[in-house]
C-alpha cells in the first residue's frame, strides 16, 4: 500500500477551505446522496486527508469506521476495495459530466486511500494554421477537416454518454438506497426467490405438508398420494408437480427491486424456489418472496420471528401467530376474522435477520395471500414506507437499518391491495 504524499508532492495552491467546499458540492451530488455509504467513504478520507495530510489511510482503519468491521472481518473481506473502486468511478463520471467545469478536482490513486487534489489542467491552445501556398485549394480541405473533427467529437461524445449513463445507479430515494444497498453493493451475492405457485395448489388439494428438506430434494410423493382421485384431481397434482408457476405479484416485487437496482441488476441472481439450492442460504444475501405454504425456505427464517405464518381449520385457513404479544396486539391473527366482510383483510410479514454464521441476510416477504405478498413488497421497496420504517426503529440520521420484523394489515380489492398499515413492530 502506498503511503500517503509528502509535503513536496502535495500542490501548494490549495486551501482547505477550497478543499471542503470542493466536498461539500460532491456530498450534495445525487451519485453520491444515493449511496449512504460511498457518501460515508468519500466524507471520511477526505476529511482525514485535511485534518491529518501527513497520516496515511489505511484499509484497516476504513473497515472500522465505514463498514463496522473488525481487523479480523476486514482481513479476509474485499469490501473496502470494491467500494473504493466504485467511488473512483464515481469521482470520475463527475468531474466529465456535472462536474466538468470544477477547477479543482478529487482522486484517490490505485493503492491508495488517500485522496489527491489537483488542479484541472487547461487544454493546449491549437497551434494557428499556416497560410495556404499560392495556388493551392486549400479552403475546402480547411473545412473538410472541420467537419471530420466534429464528426469525431459528436461521435465520442455520444459513446461516452451512453458509456456513464449504463454506470449510473437507478432513481433510487435515500431510504431505498440505504437498506438495498447491503444487497445490491456487497461482494456476498444476490438471490431473490419467488414462491412456487404450483406447489401452494398441490399442498391446498392434499392438505399436507412436507419437509423442507423433502422439498428440497423434490419429493413430493406424500403430497401427490393424500390429493383425492376423483375429478382427476390427481391427474392435475402430477401436473402441478412438474410445472414451475409463480404469481404476477412475485414477479411485481423482483421487477421493483431491478428497477431500484438499475446497472447493479446483473448482481442479482433471480429464480424460483423450487429451483433454489438451499446451500446459498448459508453463502448468499437472499430474499424469499411468498409465505412458507409456497416458498418452504421462508420457514428456516420464521423460526427467529415473533410473527409466524399458520394454518388454521380443515381446509386450512391462512393466519399470523403473535408469539409474545405486546399491549394492543391480538395472539393470532385471523384472515376471517376482517371486521368489514365486504373489504376482505390480509395480512403481511415483512422482516430481515442476519445469517447465525455473520455471512450475509436474507429478507423475508410472506403475505397470507398474493395480495398480502405485494403489498408486503410495496412497503418494502417504497421510499416512504422505508423512511416511516426508518424513523419507527429509533434510527437517527442516516445509520444503517438494524434486523426487523413488521406485522402489515392489508385490504384486497379487485385483486391488489391498495392499502397496507404497521400493526405490529420488532427491532432485533
Amino acid at each position: 500500500m502506498k503511503s500517503a504524499l509528502t509535503k513536496a508532492e502535495r500542490p501548494k495552491n490549495w486551501t482547505a477551505d477550497e478543499q471542503r467546499a470542493l466536498l461539500a458540492r460532491l456530498l450534495a451530488h445525487p451519485q453520491f446522496v444515493r449511496s449512504a455509504r460511498l457518501r460515508d467513504f468519500l466524507q471520511y478520507v477526505t476529511e482525514q486527508s485535511i485534518a491529518h495530510p501527513d497520516v496515511p489511510i489505511r484499509e484497516p482503519e476504513i473497515a472500522e469506521r465505514i463498514f463496522g468491521r473488525s481487523a479480523t472481518q476486514s482481513s479476509d473481506d474485499s469490501i473496502v476495495r470494491v467500494h473504493a473502486s466504485q467511488l473512483r468511478k464515481r469521482l470520475e463520471q463527475y468531474f466529465e459530466t456535472d462536474g466538468a467545469a470544477e477547477e479543482l478536482l478529487i482522486e484517490i490513486p490505485k493503492g491508495n486511500y488517500t485522496p489527491l487534489f489537483k488542479r484541472r489542467q487547461a487544454e493546449p491552445a491549437a497551434p494557428e494554421a499556416e497560410p495556404a501556398a499560392p495556388g493551392q485549394p486549400s479552403r475546402w480541405r480547411h473545412w473538410a477537416a472541420v467537419v471530420g473533427v466534429l464528426l469525431v467529437a459528436l461521435a465520442a461524445l455520444v459513446w461516452d454518454d451512453l458509456r456513464i449513463r449504463s454506470r449510473m445507479p437507478a432513481p433510487a430515494g435515500p431510504y431505498q438506497t440505504l437498506f438495498w444497498s447491503e444487497f445490491l453493493e456487497s461482494t456476498t451475492p444476490c438471490d431473490v426467490v419467488l414462491a412456487d405457485s404450483a406447489f401452494g395448489y398441490l399442498r391446498e388439494l392434499s392438505h399436507v405438508d412436507i419437509s423442507v428438506d423433502q422439498y428440497a430434494n423434490r419429493d413430493f410423493g406424500l403430497v401427490l398420494e393424500a390429493v383425492p382421485t376423483h375429478d382427476r384431481l390427481r391427474d392435475w397434482a402430477s401436473m402441478l408437480a412438474h410445472r414451475r408457476v409463480s404469481s404476477m405479484a412475485d414477479f411485481n416485487i423482483a421487477r421493483k427491486l431491478a428497477l431500484i437496482a438499475g446497472y447493479r441488476a446483473d448482481r442479482i441472481q433471480f429464480m424460483l424456489a423450487r429451483d433454489f439450492p438451499p446451500a446459498r442460504l448459508n453463502t448468499d444475501n437472499v430474499v424469499l418472496i411468498g409465505g412458507k405454504r409456497s416458498n418452504p425456505f421462508a420457514e428456516l427464517v420464521e423460526s427467529q420471528l415473533n410473527f409466524q405464518y399458520d394454518f388454521e381449520s380443515n381446509p386450512p385457513e391462512p393466519s399470523i401467530r403473535n408469539v409474545k404479544p405486546l399491549n394492543g396486539e391480538l395472539p393470532v391473527y385471523r384472515v376471517d376474522g376482517s371486521p368489514t366482510p365486504k373489504i376482505p383483510a390480509g395480512y403481511a410479514i415483512v422482516a430481515r435477520v442476519s445469517k447465525a454464521n455473520g455471512k450475509g441476510k436474507v429478507v423475508m416477504i410472506a403475505g397470507t395471500e398474493s395480495e398480502g405478498t405485494e403489498a408486503g413488497g410495496e412497503f418494502i421497496l417504497n421510499e416512504a414506507s422505508l423512511a416511516g420504517l426508518h424513523k419507527a426503529l429509533g434510527v437517527s440520521g442516516f445509520e444503517p437499518f438494524p434486523d426487523f420484523e413488521v406485522l402489515l394489515s392489508t385490504t384486497r380489492v379487485g385483486g391488489s391491495s391498495p392499502a397496507a398499515r404497521v400493526i405490529g413492530l420488532r427491532r432485533h
